[in-house]
């Protein structure tokens, strides 16, 4: 009887231990594919994060909370895309250079800008110098317009869009949107502030983008000759909006 009590025994001592081995596998397995997915789920964060102040800790504590292997994971791929990116973040800071048909684009929209805003405001003018101004404004901006369509047809490039362009054409829905607001009393003044601010814009547009950007020579001699207009425009402008009330 106790024979067979004792062989008993030998015989559930190796069914025990291949349980026990059985249950440790399975838990290393599972840590194991914890630790993975953590992992992923750190070099996720870090490629989404790139880029963006901080994201490189944000996304190494989010790599430790994986484990070793997602530490690792994490930290390389936030660290990499980390790193790269101030240098992107940089040049995309940098304005972009205009080609030739972007300058001719923001010549017409320059030139087509004064010529509404002085439409608008001219039938509301009463001081004689404002009203001048703004029929100069009609008659000299309409005629430079021409002379950079008739450059458009010469060289035969279309005028293109740019972020420049359609800053100007904003910059000129808000002055009419304004001036429409404008009690009759300050009107004239307020057209003439409106001036000095636009020829002030375009004056620098020229120096700092068009004409250090255009290649063709054609196009630099029209810009040369427009900055001229610009500046006594400018000039006239400062001058009637001084005496003004």
């Amino acid at each position: 009887m106790k024979a067979n009590s004792f062989l008993g025994l030998l015989l559930m001592i190796p069914l025990a231990t291949a349980s026990a081995c059985t249950d440790d596998d399975t838990t290393s397995d599972t840590a194991g594919n914890g630790g993975a997915s953590a992992g992923r789920s750190g070099a996720a964060g870090g490629r989404a994060g790139a880029g963006i102040a901080g994201r490189l800790d944000a996304a190494g504590a989010a790599g430790q909370n994986g484990g070793t292997d997602g530490a690792g994971a994490g930290g390389t791929d936030a660290g990499g895309a980390g790193g790269d990116q101030p240098a992107e973040g940089g040049a995309g800071g940098a304005a972009a250079g205009l080609n030739d048909a972007q300058i001719l684009k923001v010549l017409s929209t320059a030139n087509e800008g004064e010529v509404s805003v002085a439409l608008v405001a001219k039938p509301n003018l009463k001081d004689s110098g404002a009203l001048s101004f703004a029929q100069m404004m009609i008659s000299e901006h309409s005629a430079a317009d021409g002379q950079t369509l008739a450059l458009v047809t010469a060289k035969q490039l279309a005028p293109e869009r740019s972020e420049v362009s359609d800053a100007l054409e904003a910059d000129t829905a808000t002055v009419i949107s304004e001036l429409s607001k404008t009690p009759s009393a300050g009107f004239d003044k307020a057209y003439m502030d409106s001036q000095v601010s636009m020829h002030q814009q375009v004056l620098s547009l020229i120096d700092t983008r068009l004409l250090p950007d255009a290649d063709d020579a054609d196009l630099k001699a029209l810009l040369t000759t427009l900055r001229a207009s610009v500046a006594t425009h400018l000039s006239n402008a400062q001058t009637i909006s001084a005496s003004l009330p």
